[in-house]
């Protein structure tokens, strides 16, 4: 850390829309449970994937996406903040910040070893997120025009249709991407109690919970919705 680095105290409300963006996205934003449902409702269909196939398979996912949360949140913490170092919010320009830092941090033998990590974690994430959001809304259409299943030139067309928007948000927002990121990841979070609920009534309806398991279902959308409404009632200034 630079040695006149004074750290912010994160309790306060001045802090709330960072850690509410944060909460977001951290391990994965709650949208994500529909994606995972469609997989799982593809891999039935083509693999006859049974339930406790399907359930380890959402476990070892979830498990995993909390580890990598921490070690994200971790390389953050002990390389980056602190620093003095300004964030760069134009794309290309911080992938460049971002491998530097690493890069003088484990040494520059690791620079095309960091390149290479940052490309493959971007580029996966980019697989999923097509093919996720693509099934989702090829899904939303399908239950919109009260047709049986989906089809294979739906979910081509809708995946076309969500890289395509991402082409033009990535083209005309190059220079936005901080505005960009924090809108998505507030979003994100203000509309998880929603999908929240969603799934718990849906798990409910067709399996019964333990007592503990609903208790812990119930505190996290009280949780969720706790801090959304929180959020909204700062950002309306109520508490100015």
């Amino acid at each position: 850390m630079a040695v006149d680095f004074v750290a912010a105290s994160p309790w306060n409300l001045a802090t709330l829309g960072f850690i509410v963006a944060l909460m977001g996205w951290m391990p994965a934003p709650l949208e994500f449970a529909a994606i995972t449902s469609m997989w799982t409702s593809a891999k039935v269909k083509a693999d006859h994937t049974t339930h406790s196939q399907g359930l380890l398979d959402f476990n070892v996912g979830l498990a995993v996406s909390a580890i990598l949360a921490l070690f994200f949140l971790s390389l953050g913490v002990f390389v980056q903040y602190g620093s003095g170092q300004e964030i760069e919010l134009v794309g290309g320009a911080y992938i460049n910040q971002l491998i530097n830092m690493y890069t003088a941090t484990i040494g520059e033998w690791s620079r095309l070893l960091v390149a290479f990590v940052a490309f493959m974690c971007m580029f996966g994430t980019t697989i999923t997120c097509a093919d996720g959001y693509g099934r989702a809304n090829a899904e939303c259409w399908r239950l919109l025009k009260g047709e049986s299943e989906i089809n294979k030139k739906q979910i081509a067309f809708w995946t076309t249709y969500a890289i395509g928007g991402g082409l033009v948000i990535i083209t005309f927002f190059t220079g936005q991407l901080g505005a960009m990121l924090k809108f998505a990841m507030i979003s994100a979070f203000v509309s998880a109690p929603i999908f929240g609920w969603l799934n718990y009534s849906l798990v409910k309806k067709h399996k019964k919970l333990s007592a503990g398991m609903n208790a812990l279902s119930i505190a996290g959308l009280i949780f969720l919705a706790g801090f959304a409404l929180l959020f909204l009632a700062n950002l309306a200034g109520l508490f100015s």
